[in-house]
């Protein structure tokens, strides 16, 4: 089964087939350049000052080369995790970056000072990854729920848009009371406003 046809699992098991389906994912790099421009040509990429985004693991949708162009004409906060908690630093340059929690590439330690600290409630444009998303903007994550605990600090105006391949969209996402939706999903095929 396909995460196209898992409609009634439940978290775990959608999580698990999404995760597989994106690790076979052949055409990575084209969708994600193909994503990426669909991401710039919004007005609400454009119009926004100050801008969260992940910085991806290998099977996710690239964001590297888009950090560094959003770099070029805006602020970036990229996430790193401190007692179960994600914090935001303004990044500067990529090489900025060094594996953390679970591998992930986060600000090198020496360089996380209060200077360089953000909150939430700074970002206008938040750039989601997700394991799965449906086209309510319901958002599965590997279920540790630090965005979800983050993007409850969000300015009300904040705009959310999840990152996905094509084969990462499900049909429904058993949403429960503390997770917080997308306003978009966009794929290298479509942008969808949840």
């Amino acid at each position: 089964m396909d995460s196209k046809g898992a409609t009634k699992l439940g978290r775990d098991d959608l999580r698990r087939i999404c995760q597989e389906a994106r690790a076979k994912e052949k055409l990575r790099d084209k969708a994600s350049g193909a994503i990426t421009d669909r991401l710039i040509g919004m007005g609400e990429f454009k119009d926004a000052e100050t801008v969260y985004v992940y910085v991806n693991l290998p099977t996710e949708v690239e964001t590297r080369n888009l950090i560094k162009g959003i770099l070029k004409t805006k602020k970036v906060a990229v996430p790193y995790t401190k007692d179960d908690v994600i914090r935001l630093f303004r990044l500067k340059g990529l090489d900025e970056l060094e594996p953390g929690v679970h591998n992930v590439l986060e600000p090198k330690k020496n360089l996380r000072t209060k200077e360089r600290e953000m909150k939430v409630e700074d970002i206008d444009l938040f750039i989601m990854p997700g394991v799965a998303f449906d086209e309510r903007g319901n958002r599965l994550g590997f279920g540790r729920g630090y965005h979800d605990r983050m993007l409850k600090k969000a300015r009300a105006d904040a705009v959310k848009i999840g990152l996905a391949y094509e084969c990462q969209m499900v049909e429904e996402i058993p949403a429960t009371p503390t997770d917080i939706p997308v306003d978009y999903v966009i794929t290298e095929k479509k942008t969808v406003k949840c």
